[in-house]
C-alpha cells in the first residue's frame, strides 16, 4: 500500500527544541525543502508524465493553515528556510518578505558572493571527498553546494585578492 503525501511529509521532519520542524530531506540551494506532493504533469506526446516538486513550508502552510493566495509569499517568523512547522509560517508579499528580511538583518546577497583566491584555494585543501562535504563547506563559507562543486572541480573563479 503506497504512503499518503502526508505521510511522506512527516517521515522527512525532525522536530527541534526551538519548535522548527527541520525539514530532512532535499533543498533547494536557498535551503528550502523539496517535496513532491503526489502530482505528475502530463507533458503529453507519449512522454512519461513528470512528478511536480513543491517547496515544503508551502505544502506545509497549504495543508495545515490554508490555501495561498495568489501573489502571497510563505514567510518564516523563525528565519529558517528547513521549517515546516504552521505555527512558524505567515503570509506576506514578496516585499513583506523582501523587508522582514532585511529587518532581521538576513538580507546578504550571498547567492551573489564572490569568494577570494585564498579561499578557493582553502577550501580545495580541505576537500577529500567525503560524503557530504561539499554541502558541510557550502554552509561554513555562506554559499551553495554547487558552488563549493565548481571550486573542487576547478570551474569557478574566483577574486583577486
Amino acid at each position: 500500500m503506497s504512503k499518503t503525501a502526508r505521510e511522506r511529509f512527516d517521515e522527512k521532519v525532525a522536530y527541534a527544541e526551538n519548535g522548527c520542524w527541520l525539514w530532512t530531506a532535499s533543498t533547494n540551494n536557498d535551503g528550502y525543502g523539496n517535496f513532491w506532493n503526489g502530482d505528475r504533469r502530463d507533458l503529453g506526446n507519449g512522454v512519461r508524465p513528470t512528478t511536480v516538486m513543491v517547496l515544503a513550508h508551502r505544502w506545509a502552510y497549504e495543508q495545515f493553515i490554508g490555501p495561498i493566495p495568489d501573489g502571497q509569499s510563505v514567510c518564516h517568523r523563525c528565519d529558517t528556510p528547513r521549517c515546516v512547522n504552521p505555527e512558524h509560517l505567515f503570509l506576506g508579499t514578496q516585499a513583506d518578505n523582501v523587508r522582514d528580511c532585511a529587518t532581521k538583518g538576513r538580507r546578504n546577497q550571498l547567492r551573489f558572493r564572490v569568494l577570494t583566491a585564498a579561499i578557493h584555494a582553502e577550501i580545495r585543501g580541505r576537500y577529500t571527498g567525503a560524503y557530504g562535504q561539499q554541502t558541510a563547506l557550502a554552509r561554513e563559507f555562506g554559499v551553495s553546494q554547487p558552488t563549493i562543486a565548481s571550486i573542487v572541480g576547478g570551474r569557478a573563479r574566483s577574486r583577486c585578492d
